[in-house]
């Protein structure tokens, strides 16, 4: 049963604000984190969370991280300078479950704010 709409967790929360942070996006998009709601997420049961529903959407950092189980996976943050709109993560294998830790969270790529 999903379990949205719901308020930020904690490790969304570090991990959306690291991408933001290293991404540059210090304005709008950052302070708005701890205010954030899942309102829709990836029923494949991984980690992917959209904090709203839209389609216009710009990726806005990019990194690479481990799971709590040593699973490789690619990290997208989607959003704009003012807002961020979901959380990507996508593994290598058939299921991904959970989130990357904090620390092993490499950001790779920066958007061009928009």
């Amino acid at each position: 049963m999903p379990d949205w709409p719901r308020p930020i967790s904690a490790p969304e929360a570090a991990i959306v604000s690291l991408l933001l942070a290293e991404a540059a996006m210090e304005g709008s998009a950052l302070a708005t984190v701890s205010s954030l709601r899942v309102v829709d997420g990836c029923r494949c049961g991984c980690a992917s969370v959209e904090f709203e529903a839209t389609f216009r959407r710009t990726v806005i950092a990019e990194a690479t991280g481990h799971t709590t189980h040593g699973e490789a996976v690619q990290i997208f943050l989607w959003g704009s300078p003012y807002r961020v709109t979901g959380l990507e993560i996508i593994g290598h294998s058939q299921t991904v479950s959970g989130l990357p830790a904090v620390e092993n969270v490499v950001v790779h790529r920066r958007a061009s704010p928009t």
